[in-house]
């Protein structure tokens, strides 16, 4: 999931702010443990079956849900203090260096639009 030079993240949010910040590469070292151990481990497409299942559930909010790689010296820490200190500029960032998984952004944004023409 993760290069040798950089930490994979799984982030999602809302117009309230940071909802979820996943260390991919803390969740592999678990998997590897737990399978090792017999175990089972919630895989990523789970994390966002379930974060999109939260979309579902609060249809009246804007999330969004994007993965990212940073240097190695950015941890889980870091993001969540970006997001602590200016949250729209996280966002910004983000929006432009990771990939987007889902988004109901502009679909909301397009909806709202539409309901305030037609008056």
């Amino acid at each position: 999931m993760t290069t040798d030079n950089s930490n994979g993240f799984l982030v999602s949010w809302d117009e309230d702010g940071l909802e979820a910040c996943v260390d991919l590469g803390a969740l592999e070292q678990e998997i590897m443990w737990n399978t090792l151990q017999g175990q089972s481990t919630p895989v990523v497409r789970q994390m966002i079956d379930g974060m999109m299942m939260r979309v579902k559930t609060k249809t009246l909010r804007q999330y969004e849900i994007y993965t990212l790689h940073v240097n190695t010296g950015i941890n889980r820490d870091d993001l969540v203090e970006m997001f602590n200190q200016d949250w729209l500029k996280a966002v910004e960032l983000i929006r432009a260096h990771g990939i987007q998984v889902f988004s109901n952004v502009k679909e909301k944004e397009l909806k709202w639009n539409m309901l305030t023409q037609q008056n």
